[in-house]
C-alpha cells in the first residue's frame, strides 16, 4: 500500500476521533465507557485459554488502541503497553488522556515495526486494526516475533463475502472508503493467519451475514441500504490464536 494512501487514511482517522473528542467535551457523548463493555467481552472470549499464561505476571500489548483501547479497562497484567500511529494527537488531548489508565504505557509507532524485543509479550491484542495498516502481513509477522512461545493473540477484523471483499477492495483503492486499506473474506483472513503468519487458531467465530444484512436494511439509511444491496456488508471475525 503506498505510503501517501496510508497517510490519508490516518488523517481520516484523526478527524474521526476529533469529532468524538468534541462530542465528549460538550457532553453529547458518554466518556467512551463502551470500552469497558468491549473489555468484558474480550475477557469472555479469552477466558478458556488464559490458563496458558499467568494473568498477574504477563506483559500485554494492544496494537492500535486509538485514544484509549480496551487495555485501559483490564484489571490484570504485570505490565501493559499500547502502540498507536496517532499517539501524538491523542497525547495532546487532555479530554482523552484523562480517560486512560495511567498504568498503561502508550507509545507512538506502527505495527509493521514494533519497537520491542523478541518473545517479550504473553498476550497481544489487535482489535479491528489489520485492515487499517499499510502492510498487514508484516504486522502479523512482527506480532509473531515479539510473542512468547505459547503466548496468545486476540484478533478481530471486519470480513465480507468473497464478492463483497473484492468490491470493497476496489472502493478502498479508489479512496471511496477512506479509512480502510484492505478487504478480507473468511477464506483469505484464515490463510493470512495460518499460512503467512504460522499462528495456530484456537477458536474463531463470526457474525451471521444475513442477520447483519437485515440490520443494515432496517436502519433505513441510504449508505447502509446501498452497502446491503451491493453486498459489502461487514461482519466481525474474532479469533484467539497461539504461537507454538
Amino acid at each position: 500500500m503506498p505510503k501517501n494512501r496510508w497517510l490519508q487514511a490516518q488523517e481520516y482517522e484523526r478527524k474521526h476521533w476529533q469529532r468524538i473528542v468534541n462530542r465528549i467535551a460538550n457532553g453529547a457523548m458518554k466518556q467512551l465507557d463502551w470500552y469497558d463493555w468491549k473489555a468484558k467481552e474480550f475477557e469472555k472470549k479469552i477466558a478458556p485459554y488464559i490458563s496458558s499464561i499467568d494473568k498477574n505476571d504477563c506483559k500485554i500489548l494492544k496494537i492500535g488502541p486509538g485514544p484509549i483501547g480496551i487495555i485501559s479497562f483490564l484489571k490484570w497484567g504485570k505490565e501493559k503497553c499500547a502502540i498507536e500511529p496517532l499517539e501524538d494527537f491523542f497525547r495532546n488531548n487532555a479530554t482523552l488522556v484523562a480517560l486512560r489508565d495511567p498504568k498503561v504505557k502508550y507509545v507512538k509507532g506502527c505495527g509493521e515495526s514494533l519497537p520491542f524485543e523478541d518473545k517479550e509479550f504473553s498476550l497481544i491484542i489487535i482489535d479491528n486494526v489489520l485492515d487499517h495498516t499499510r502492510e498487514p502481513k508484516k504486522v502479523l509477522r512482527e506480532i509473531y516475533r515479539i510473542l512468547k512461545k505459547d503466548g496468545l493473540m486476540f484478533f478481530t477484523v471486519n470480513i465480507r463475502t468473497k464478492w463483497g471483499a473484492f468490491l470493497h477492495s476496489i472502493l478502498a483503492k479508489l479512496n471511496i472508503d477512506k479509512g480502510h486499506l484492505h478487504s478480507y473474506s473468511y477464506g483469505n483472513i484464515r490463510r493470512v493467519l495460518l499460512e503467512d503468519s504460522k499462528f495456530i487458531i484456537l477458536s474463531e467465530e463470526y457474525e451471521n451475514y444475513h442477520k447483519t444484512k437485515r440490520a443494515y436494511l432496517e436502519k433505513k439509511e441510504i449508505k447502509n441500504i446501498i452497502k446491503a444491496y451491493v453486498e459489502v456488508v461487514e461482519i466481525l471475525y474474532i479469533a484467539v490464536c497461539c504461537k507454538k
